[in-house]
Order: structure tokens, then sequence, then C-alpha cells
């Protein structure tokens, strides 16, 4: 059959027409599939109006592990926008370093999101510690990179009730659905001494603690008095890397078994050694049934405080080392 040549140019703007038709809806559908594949939807935790855990939903920019979890925590932090949804990480409480993504090799199910706090983390009602590692775990496990929070305080890992690291947290032993408790805890109010401000005196500062009402309550005295003050004009006697080993009570006698940290290190100056070891015995002393603290280094009944004060023998309360209260 011959074709009409009169034909030929409409053949071809018709040719033209339709390619670029097929091109256009080509690229169409790639950038739909482009962008339907660029962002998914992360599910944010906070805090509801009746003290239970609901969520939020954000469109998140798909990227790297590592950026994608950063922007998951950072909507975390920023707090929720509907009214009725409460953020759970309180004013003042910090992120110390950037949070890692810890992967056991050949086994990504042991996904680890590591996130270290300030030590303001300490300061929060147990009830408010509850919903922000409920909150925190359940938001980040949203991502199916990440299976379980590690939540760590300056570096170290986070204790409950009995003393014992609460090691991990995922979404087998932190239930939302069910009533959330916090951890057995009772309020209590106890004096804490802390230098004054040239370092050789004691100031006392009254403090009220949830401590757990099965263990010694001079354990949580010690750790008080590591976290260091809060009042205006009270300066830390001893240094913040002191851990607390071991603290028993008997015949009167207060064993503090602290780590070398307490002798190696001291307090800052100006503290005087004197003023760092009395502000432990003396805030010890107020505890009834404690008449004598005898410190001990790493379980060893020997140490010297910077070569002046020998830890080894029995304290007695020290009266003259605190200074006048403001008027």
């Amino acid at each position: 059959m011959t074709m009409n040549k009169k034909n030929i140019p409409y053949i071809i703007i018709i040719s033209i027409f339709a390619i670029g038709i097929i091109a256009f809806g080509g690229v169409y559908l790639f950038n739909i599939n482009a962008n339907s594949n660029t962002r998914i939807t992360a599910r944010i935790y906070f805090r509801t109006d009746s003290n239970s855990v609901d969520y939020e939903e954000y469109p998140i920019q798909v990227q790297d592990n590592k950026e994608m979890a950063s922007e998951v925590l950072s909507k975390f932090m920023e707090g929720p926008k509907n009214v009725n949804l409460h953020k759970t990480m309180p004013a003042g409480l910090k992120i110390m370093d950037p949070s890692i993504i810890r992967v056991v090799p050949d086994r990504p199910t042991d996904s680890v999101f590591v996130v270290n706090f300030s030590r303001e983390y300490y300061n929060m009602p147990p009830e408010d510690e509850m919903f922000l590692r409920a909150t925190l775990t359940w938001t980040m496990t949203d991502l199916d990179f990440i299976n379980n929070v590690d939540i760590l305080v300056d570096g170290k890992e986070i204790n409950n009730s009995i003393g014992m690291p609460t090691g991990v947290q995922n979404r087998q032993n932190i239930d939302i659905y069910t009533p959330l408790a916090p951890y057995n805890t009772v309020s209590k109010t106890v004096r804490l001494y802390f230098a004054d401000e040239t370092g050789s005196k004691l100031l006392p500062e009254d403090r009220t603690i949830n401590v757990n009402p099965d263990l010694p309550i001079e354990q949580f005295i010690l750790e008080q008095i590591i976290l260091g003050p809060r009042d205006e004009g009270h300066y830390a006697t001893v240094s913040p890397d002191v851990k607390v080993v071991d603290v028993q009570r008997t015949e009167g006698v207060c064993f503090v078994n602290l780590s070398a940290d307490f002798t190696g290190k001291g307090p800052a100056a100006p503290v005087t050694d004197d003023v760092a070891v009395y502000s432990i015995v003396d805030s010890l002393m107020d505890v009834t049934g404690v008449r004598k603290v005898q410190f001990l280094i790493d379980s060893e009944n020997t140490g010297i405080m910077k070569g002046s004060i020998d830890l080894s023998h029995q304290f007695d309360r020290n009266n003259d080392i605190i200074g006048d209260l403001k008027p």
C-alpha cells in the first residue's frame, strides 16, 4: 500500500506527540515512586492526659540509619503538636554525646540505640522517669533497624530499684498497653552537706529524694552527695567520677565502700580534704542509728586522702567544720 505523501507530516506530528506523552508518563510514574520511597511515617510516643502512652505520626526523610535515628530523636525531644499529648523529656535534661546505633555482627535483631543523658536524669520523680524511658524506647524501636534502647547517664548504666543495671530496654520488657508502674519508692527528706565558697566549711542542704525502702538510705545519701549540690552558693565536695561500691551498717558503724576515685581525684580546689571527708560523715551521721563512719576504698580498709587524711580509722561527726547558716 502506498502512503499518501500529504499524510506524512501529520503522522510525524502524531508520533512525536505520542512519544512525548509516553515519556512524560514515565517520568511522572518514576517521580511518584521515588517520592513514595523517600519518606516514611514514624511514630513518636508521648504521655497522655490520662497518664497512658500514645503517639503522633511524623513523615521522616529516608536517609542512612544514623541520620534517620537522629531525626526521630529530635522529633521526640521537640515534643508533640497535639495538645492532649505531653513530652516526657524534661527541660534541663540534655543528651551528652551523639547517640550511636550498636549492631552485633550477624545478629541484626540485637541492634541497640545508645543514648547518654546528663546527670539531671536523676532529678526526675520515678513516675516521670518511667514515662521517659517507655516513650523513648517505643519511639526509637519503631524504626525497623532498632530493636533495643540502652539508656546511660553521664556514660554509666542506670540502675533499677534494687540497685541492679536496668540493661537494654525494648518492647518486650516495657509494655505501654498495661498500666505503667514506677519502681517501689518512697520520698524521704535528708540533710546533705556541701562546701561553702571558701572550700573550708560545710553548709547543710535539705533535699527530698526518692528511695527504695528495701535498700539502705545511706546509699542514696552517698549518691546524692556525688551528684552535687543544688542550692546557690554550695559547691561539690567529691569528684563526680566516684562510685559507691557498697554501703552497709553494722552495730552503728556505717561502712562506706567507695571507688579509688575518691582518694585518687579528690575534691576540686579550693575544697579541702577535711571538707570532702566530713561532707560524707556528717551527712550520714544524720541518719538514725549511725554513730560512726568507716571508709573502705575498693573494699580495702586502707586509704589516704591526698596524703593528708588517714581513712583507715572510724570517723565521728564534726560539728566544728559546719559553717554558719545564712540568715
